[in-house]
């Protein structure tokens, strides 16, 4: 019952039922170890069941409600015929055959969950922030990788459904981390040239950027300084203009005063 036993470990039948941290880390490992084929039957037995599974839904088009729903129905029916016949056979397999279930064990609760939470949360934040970078372009290498990440994903996404993405995500789990065990050295020594030749690339790329920028910025300068020459060449030709504009309209009055004058005598 509830309160009988510590929300971590509840006995029954001289077993014990495990906190959900510790569960969750044997499933980690567990994963781990069948993505690693440790153990090649386990790992050959996970690959085939799940891409049965893949098949069923995809090819066969089989509900995964329908199928969670009667896995759910045959576990229901094996466990009613287990223990109704146990007590028909006590005499013959003891009467504790049939252990008393685990009942009101804290499978989960916050304190476990906020440590898995915590990652998806920390992804999601920074997954937000990388989508704000590049719209309000501060950086724009970061702009131009988004939009190629965008760009790729929305070329994939028209080939390939998500059935189908999810199928290669599971076997590439599984083809994936053995062949970069065995080809560690071979893959660490192609990245390294790679990355060289990135950075070379990006280097040259960069000076000739910044050669364009440098001599762009002298040509800008030198037509700002023509620019300059011109206005000034321009002003001074507008003083002449005005200053013969007025000599003349000086000259003009002087002209009819005298005239004026010679009139009345």
């Amino acid at each position: 019952a509830p309160g009988s036993a510590p929300a971590a470990t509840v006995e029954a039948g001289g077993g014990q039922v495990p906190d959900a941290a510790k569960l969750f880390q044997a499933i980690k490992a567990k994963a781990v170890s069948l993505a690693y084929w440790d153990d090649p039957v386990h790992s050959a037995v996970a690959l085939v069941a799940g891409n049965v599974l893949f098949a069923l839904v995809l090819v066969a088009k089989w509900s995964p409600i329908s199928m969670a729903s009667g896995a759910l129905m045959l576990a229901v029916m094996a466990g009613f015929l287990y223990t109704t016949f146990s007590k028909f056979l006590v005499g013959f397999l003891g009467p504790d055959v049939v252990k008393r279930p685990t009942l009101g064990v804290e499978y989960l609760s916050a304190s476990t969950l906020a440590p898995l939470c915590a990652p998806a949360a920390a992804a999601a934040n920074g997954a937000a922030d990388a989508v704000k970078r590049a719209c309000w372009c501060v950086d724009y290498a970061h702009t131009a990788r988004v939009f190629a990440a965008a760009w790729v994903a929305h070329e994939v996404g028209k080939r390939l459904t998500v059935g189908a993405l999810l199928q290669g995500t599971f076997n590439a789990a599984f083809a994936a981390p053995p062949l970069v065990r065995r080809h560690r050295a071979e893959i660490d020594a192609a990245l390294a040239e790679v990355r060289g030749r990135a950075d070379e690339v990006k280097g040259r790329v960069q000076a000739l950027v910044r050669t364009h920028v440098t001599e762009g910025k002298e040509r800008v300068a030198a037509a700002m300084a023509d620019l300059r020459k011109v206005w000034a060449s321009g002003a001074g030709a507008m003083s002449a203009l005005r200053g013969a504009a007025t000599n003349a309209a000086t000259a003009a009055r002087a002209a009819a005063g005298r005239a004026g004058a010679e009139g009345e005598g």
